[in-house]
């Protein structure tokens, strides 16, 4: 009798186990079975609002399945990015991933309530976006050269606008300054709107400012472009050169958007939000409507993009540690 109830015990072990694996198989090859919300971790109307709604767009295209966006804000952008951090990593729950979030908040927020590495699965990189060097379109410079000339024959006295403290906008222009060796004054905004407004205005003199912010100012002559940041030439902007190419050899600075999600995702949904993230941008109506919005392209699997992220993480903090930047 002792052996029969061990042999059922033992099958009814068995039978849960095996059950229990199945279920968990059918759950992720039934994925996504239900909508999949995606935070976005800025307010609407912004560039990552922007392409988080193409994003998610193409994801319902591909995966066949509605996804929610989600404007969760805050703190820069990581109230969102911590919610998603402590979701369930079921797949359901993902994060449009930036710079400001993932490598420049670790150095800004003593209490970030996240670990950009640990915490989260880095899914794709998807499309960046460079940055233009703008100025108003009375104070006598044509290049960058004659910007650094005016600036070094001014020391102090020529403004920089940004959209806030410890922004892309404010470190790149940190970034420039230290590389240059010129002294600018730093004027930060509650974001690139009404910094970029000043500037228009006369009030400031210059600002770096996002390609798909800046074009239709630049394109009116509200604005006077420069240069712009990234490793090439924007093709919104085939005649801007680089900052690089302009006197500053070695200078780049972009904004990159991905899609990542929390800790722990079963390694075949997160291998599905990859594929479909990744093959979703280059179907033409996606890659198309990005760069209509002033994005590029730019793919990368979850490896790599992780590894992106690393490297982002200890060049902004540099330039973080250089600027002495804190958050108001």
């Amino acid at each position: 009798m002792k052996r029969f109830a061990h042999l059922v015990f033992t099958t009814s072990i068995a039978v849960s186990l095996v059950s229990g694996l199945g279920s968990q198989w059918v759950f992720a090859q039934a994925w996504p079975v239900k909508p999949v919300r995606l935070v976005v971790p800025q307010p609407a109307g912004g560039p990552t609002d922007s392409v988080g709604r193409i994003f998610a767009a193409m994801l319902a295209d591909v995966l066949g399945q509605t996804v929610i966006v989600e404007n969760r804000t805050g703190a820069g952008g990581t109230i969102g990015a911590a919610s998603v951090a402590k979701s369930k990593p079921d797949g359901y729950t993902l994060l449009v991933a930036s710079p400001g979030i993932t490598s420049i908040a670790p150095h800004l927020y003593p209490q970030l309530g996240y670990d950009t590495l640990n915490d989260f699965t880095h899914l794709a990189l998807l499309s960046r976006v460079g940055t233009v060097l703008v100025v108003h379109p009375a104070l006598p410079v044509k290049s960058v050269g004659d910007l650094l000339r005016m600036a070094k024959a001014r020391p102090g006295q020529i403004n920089m606008a940004s959209g806030g403290n410890g922004t892309v906008s404010h470190l790149t222009g940190e970034l420039f300054k230290s590389t240059a060796g010129v002294n600018l004054v730093h004027v930060p905004y509650k974001g690139s709107g009404p910094a970029a407004t000043e500037v228009m205005a006369g009030q400031v003199e210059m600002m770096f400012l996002i390609t798909n912010e800046a074009l239709s100012f630049v394109r009116s002559n509200k604005l006077r472009a420069l240069a712009v940041t990234g490793a090439s030439r924007s093709p919104h902007l085939p005649t801007l050169p680089t900052v690089a190419e302009a006197g500053l050899p070695g200078f780049v600075s972009e904004t990159w958007f991905g899609i990542s999600g929390p800790a722990g995702m079963p390694a075949d949904i997160a291998s599905r939000v990859t594929s479909a993230a990744t093959q979703g941008v280059q179907r033409t109506e996606w890659r198309e409507r990005l760069e209509r919005s002033g994005f590029e392209i730019a793919t990368a699997g979850a490896d790599e993009f992780t590894r992106h992220i690393r490297a982002e993480i200890e060049k902004w903090g540099r330039i973080v540690r250089q600027s002495g930047a804190k958050v108001e």
